[in-house]
């Protein structure tokens, strides 16, 4: 999982404040139901910064941010395992062996030689061709996020917005 390491203290913070606050006398209740949400809160809002600049490459991970998105929303995927139908589980499949089929065979970036130097280069079109599944993907888990009700309730639906 791709935790930055603000995000990785913020999930240990707030996980030692839920567990702290489950005691009862000698018994701990846990439900993991919020732990689960919060893993889901970060990695959306991850999604969402890697996903400002796709083509940019991050010195840390050592890949590009596509590739990160990628990994963020297989991570989002195992979230929600427990919660799809197994048609819902077969159309993610689907998407998810699509696009690491193009990262692996048909990456977006080539290498050219020019004369002693080895670049990297924007192929547009392989791009283009990876970059609409990734964000079919992206949607897809996010939809089944809203229809298993793992995010934050809307206004119509009980608690929302009171």
């Amino acid at each position: 999982m791709l935790y930055t390491k603000y995000n990785t203290e913020k999930l240990y913070s707030f996980s030692v404040i839920i567990i702290i606050t489950m005691v009862e006398g000698d018994i701990s209740k846990f439900n993991e139901a919020a732990l689960k949400m919060r893993r889901i809160d970060i990695l959306q809002a991850d999604l969402h910064n890697y996903r400002l600049h796709p083509l940019r490459y991050n010195l840390e991970y050592e890949k590009y941010h596509y590739e990160i998105v990628f990994s963020l929303c297989l991570s989002l995927e195992m979230e929600l395992l427990g919660y799809m139908s197994e048609k819902e589980e077969e159309d993610v499949k689907d998407l998810r062996e699509e696009i690491q089929d193009k990262i692996d065979n048909n990456p977006p970036f080539e290498d050219k030689q020019n004369l002693d130097v080895k670049n990297k280069v924007l192929n547009k079109d392989k791009w283009k061709e990876l970059a609409s599944p990734l964000l079919d993907y992206e949607r897809a888990l996010r939809r089944l996020i809203h229809i298993h009700k793992l995010g934050s309730p809307t206004e119509t639906e009980a608690g929302g917005y009171d």
